[in-house]
């Protein structure tokens, strides 16, 4: 139904499921919305083990990501005209255009790799602010920003001078590198900063610096209590 919807520009429904607490405090599967979610759908995407629906609400330009494993069911919806021809979704937002290719045959394909590089937490957010940065990793986790970003990365020595004799896996003495992103969502690199800070460091911006430094610590605090 996905691929039919989103391959013919039509229209869909769903419901959609979460985790919660029951009344024995045991997480258990429910269905979240009463009434269905209407969609515009626009892709299929595999990012972090699992695929996504990239899709609109209805009415919405702002891009939003569904679980296609908690999807719990989906319907066409039916042209109010003839409901034997499902409704038509609407255009592609200015947002996502960036991320479709007409293919010469005139199929439009969805850039997956370009998206979730400026986007790697698929967060889509209404201050879409776009940096550059540039990140210091070692050889043995240079890796996860590959996987994250794409390959079209700068991967220089870094600036930095690290005097302790840090080994690698092999026992041997650690390669830092200077790794440049650009183009890259603010909150989106912003979280995937501080969830990674055991393996990266920021060098910049500062003011990207500033912010991982601010949620690190916010985050230590909790502990404090």
């Amino acid at each position: 139904q996905l691929h039919n919807a989103i391959k013919n520009g039509y229209s869909i429904k769903i419901h959609y499921g979460v985790y919660d607490r029951n009344t024995n405090n045991q997480v258990h599967f429910q269905v979240k919305n009463k009434d269905p979610y209407m969609l515009n759908p626009y892709a299929l995407l595999w990012n972090g083990g699992f695929y996504y629906l990239l899709a609109t609400f209805k009415g919405h330009d702002n891009p939003v990501h569904f679980r296609v494993d908690r999807i719990v069911d989906i319907k066409l919806i039916p042209s109010e005209d003839d409901a034997r021809i499902p409704e038509p979704r609407e255009d592609v937002p200015e947002i996502l255009k960036p991320y479709f290719q007409q293919t010469s045959n005139g199929e439009s394909v969805f850039l997956s790799e370009k998206y979730t590089a400026v986007y790697p937490l698929m967060g889509i957010y209404n201050n879409d602010k776009k940096i550059s940065c540039s990140i210091e990793c070692t050889d043995t986790t240079l890796s996860i920003l590959i996987d994250t970003f794409g390959n079209k990365l700068v991967v220089k020595e870094s600036p930095r001078k690290h005097t302790d004799k840090e080994l690698d896996i092999h026992g041997n003495p650690q390669k830092f590198f200077a790794v440049d992103i650009k183009n890259v969502q603010y909150d989106n690199i912003l979280q995937f900063c501080i969830q990674q800070h055991a393996s990266i460091t920021v060098l910049q911006p500062k003011l990207l610096v500033e912010d991982v430094k601010k949620g690190l610590l916010a985050s230590l605090d909790r502990y404090s209590i």
